[in-house]
């Protein structure tokens, strides 16, 4: 009973976690092209705000990463023979 709840508790943590970490690494391309398009032409106030919305989705995308990371790490466990 134990494998199947762990499996299936594993199995939705990776997709999730797939699903937002796509759904931030999309915004994270769309950030670094708007950035690298209007460096020079910003001010100060308005490069910086493009600059942390930028590392806000590289936040993201590394931790949802872990998650993903941790997803299978539970999937692994859960399917581990007992001693």
């Amino acid at each position: 009973m134990f494998r199947l709840f762990g499996t299936a508790i594993g199995i939705f943590v990776v997709g999730i976690s797939t699903y937002w970490g796509a759904l931030d690494f999309m915004r994270l391309t769309d950030a670094n092209q708007q950035l690298a398009q209007s460096a020079f032409e910003l001010s100060d106030r308005e490069f910086q705000y493009l600059l942390s919305r930028e590392k806000t989705h590289r936040i993201n995308v590394g931790f949802e990463g872990t998650w993903i990371l941790m997803g299978i790490g539970i999937i692994l466990l859960s399917n581990q023979n007992p001693r």
